[in-house]
């Protein structure tokens, strides 16, 4: 009597089977490459750092610590001529700002983080990449905060009975008048 099920593979064969011993000796081979290629240059699995290692590897990354905290009055409808304001709560890092005052070819970029929906020390002290580009690029570095987000609040408590100013739009022109205004009072007009 024949069996209903069917064998869907067939059995291996000794060829077919997988050969433990070369896998084994190619992983060995390669961890030996990588064993006499540190060795070679000299790192010898150490925490050892080149000396032509940019500053920001060797040095912590700037934070809230060592930026300075500045607040701006931001209009709370930037589309009507409603001239309400609040206090919009910003980061800036000069350190490695390059400037022609200080014997530079030219002023350096403005490197801008947008507030994301949240405190904005959060993305001071934890936004690697800003830190990472902006020694090497000159820049200035600015984090502001979103509107009704953090310290940024226009109406305090009472946020949720005026949510018609949380938009996208107004958001971003808050963003436009700070970097406008910033650039105007340091008297610099540098991409961003």
């Amino acid at each position: 009597m024949q069996s209903d099920t069917q064998v869907l593979l067939p059995p291996r064969t000794r060829q077919q089977a997988p050969n433990y011993a070369t896998v084994l000796l190619v992983c060995v081979g390669i961890f030996i490459v990588i064993i006499i290629q540190s060795l070679l240059d000299g790192n010898y699995f150490s925490a050892h750092v080149s000396p032509n290692a940019p500053n920001y590897f060797m040095s912590p990354r700037p934070n809230t610590s060592n930026c300075s905290l500045h607040w701006f009055d931001q209009r709370l409808d930037h589309f009507t001529t409603l001239n309400t304001t609040y206090k919009q709560r910003y980061f800036v890092y000069d350190k490695f700002w390059a400037r022609q005052a200080n014997g530079h070819k030219k002023d350096g970029p403005i490197f801008f983080y947008c507030g994301n929906e949240g405190d904005v020390t959060l993305y001071v002290n934890n936004t690697g990449l800003m830190w990472e580009n902006a020694e090497a690029f000159g820049a200035l570095v600015i984090f502001a905060e979103h509107r009704y987000f953090g310290e940024s609040m226009p109406f305090g408590d009472k946020y949720m009975d005026h949510l018609q100013y949380l938009t996208h739009e107004q958001a971003l022109a808050d963003y436009a008048f700070l970097l406008r205004s910033f650039q105007q009072d340091h008297n610099v007009q540098v991409p961003v």
